[in-house]
């Protein structure tokens, strides 16, 4: 069964540590750059093409205010 929005949980937000981009369903995804830093990322597409918009790092915004944000900007695109 596939899962949707809220893939991630903050306990695999705190443990994961590999460099990519993880999503967490509805535009949102964690970031995790080759030095180690996570960030929370929303993409979206504009005009046909892809666009992302960093909410902020994940020492300074939750995983439920990033959903929040990323909720927000969703809203405000449409």
């Amino acid at each position: 069964m596939a899962r949707g929005v809220k893939r991630l949980s903050a306990k695999e937000v705190a443990n994961l540590s590999k460099p990519g981009r993880y999503c967490d369903g509805g535009g949102l995804w964690l970031q995790i750059a080759r030095g180690g830093t996570k960030s929370w990322l929303f993409r979206y597409q504009l005009d046909g093409r892809a666009r992302a918009m960093v909410l902020g790092p994940v020492s300074a915004v939750t995983l439920a205010k990033a959903r929040e944000k990323a909720a927000e900007a969703s809203a405000t695109l449409k």
